[in-house]
């Protein structure tokens, strides 16, 4: 047992070198255009990326791709520094485009995500409910069952609690739309066995008012607010979500039961950076 926790964490410690040295070869803004792979789900996988990214920004701690195709606007993040990650959830990726080249998020189209929501007595309340995280060195001491059965829980809380995307700036859309709305904004988020979360958005060109047909440059906006840009927020009471097929019983699922345990703290100060990005044709 103590050689496989040993194999683990000099495994989780290669894997961290790895991303460390990555981070340090891209650039902190992403240059160029990015046509997007035919094959692009929003569905917070980067299967399709193959998990490589065109930056990775020092001052949001996020690697980051923006692209587009003929129809839409993609963004890809992915945060592993647990902090980070707290941020996002507590107050989620914000995305701000300005057709203009303006950097003055008052006059620009505004996608946010994710936004947790809960009906409470007083009208709609945004909730506050996110995971706790573990360095790769805690990380390392669960076995590949484990980390899979932490990855199943997260992404399932995940995805009971992150039903809406919030929106400012767009003609006729509410400031809150569900993920499941047909006007052509879509977003999803998710956790891989290694920790890390991927957030996903698009955005229709045709909302944006931009076109492929006559690209011009335009200035975009990324912000991690770390408090909900959506309303008051209301911590709950911490729960534990082990999936069915997690162990429960002995060591095993006492450890399973302390990664899983929701983490309440605040989500930090916001961070956030800008870039420009010119639409390419296929």
């Amino acid at each position: 047992m103590q050689n496989l926790k040993t194999f683990f964490t000099t495994l989780a410690m290669c894997v961290l070198f790895v991303i460390v040295a990555n981070a340090q070869k891209l650039p902190n803004v992403q240059q160029g255009s990015v046509h997007a792979p035919e094959s692009i789900k929003i569905d917070g996988k980067t299967s399709e990326w193959e998990n490589q990214f065109k930056a990775y920004n020092h001052a949001t701690d996020i690697f980051y791709t923006l692209s587009n195709d003929d129809e839409n606007l993609y963004l890809t993040v992915q945060a592993t520094d647990p902090a980070v990650i707290r941020k996002i959830m507590s107050g989620g990726v914000c995305l701000t485009i300005q057709p203009s080249g303006k950097k003055t998020d008052r006059d620009g189209m505004r996608v946010v995500y994710p936004v947790t929501v809960a009906t409470q007595a007083k009208g709609m309340m945004v909730s506050v409910m996110t995971i706790k995280h573990n360095a790769a060195s805690d990380n390392a001491q669960l076995t590949g069952k484990e980390a899979d059965s932490v990855m199943i829980a997260r992404n399932m809380q995940f995805s009971q609690r992150s039903k809406w995307i919030g929106t400012l700036g767009f003609k006729d859309l509410d400031s809150l739309i569900s993920v499941y709305n047909e006007d052509g904004i879509k977003a999803a988020g998710r956790y891989d066995a290694k920790g890390a979360f991927t957030c996903e958005l698009s955005v229709s060109l045709k909302l944006l008012g931009l076109s492929v047909n006559n690209p011009a440059k335009f200035s975009y906006h990324i912000l991690l607010n770390g408090v909900s840009m959506f309303g008051s927020s209301q911590p709950a009471q911490a729960v534990n979500m082990i999936p069915p097929s997690a162990p429960t019983g002995g060591a095993e699922g006492s450890m399973l039961s302390a990664k899983i345990t929701m983490d309440l703290n605040t989500g930090g100060a916001a961070t956030d950076f800008w870039g420009e990005y010119t639409l390419t044709p296929k």
